[in-house]
């Protein structure tokens, strides 16, 4: 996998084989460096056409729901670009795992995407080598 962004708080990778793109995030991220690192993310996805994605927040420890709604009107845009299948690594923070689950809420209220919430990077990684 190339690294297509990195900081302290986030690693987004891309793999041309899988058309997936993984991201892993790392403890408390501000309002102004989440959005940045979604517009990564966004960029990477569109840029690329990635049809997959991993979100890896175990490690993410808040996750308020204004940095939620920001995040949930970015992946319109991916699925749009043709983002397909959204796997979300849940976080151990139990704020935070709340928030993620809002995601699968969204697929069900007719998001494109198909989301997946797993308990490892290493289940979600597997399980899009099958689809």
């Amino acid at each position: 996998m190339d690294i297509y962004f990195e900081t302290n708080y986030l690693q987004v990778k891309y793999d041309p084989k899988q058309q997936l793109v993984l991201q892993v995030w790392d403890g408390f991220v501000s309002k102004r460096a989440f959005e940045e690192g979604v517009d990564a993310i966004t960029e990477c996805v569109i840029k690329n056409k990635a049809l997959n994605m991993v979100a890896d927040t175990k490690n993410l420890t808040i996750l308020p729901i204004s940095y939620l709604e920001y995040s949930m009107s970015r992946l319109s845009e991916m699925e749009e670009s043709g983002l397909r299948v959204l796997f979300l690594v849940a976080p151990n923070n139990v704020f935070a795992s709340s928030a993620v689950r809002k995601f699968k809420d969204r697929e069900k209220k007719g998001g494109k995407a198909r989301v997946e919430i797993v308990d490892t990077q290493h289940k979600a990684l597997s399980w899009i080598k099958t689809i």
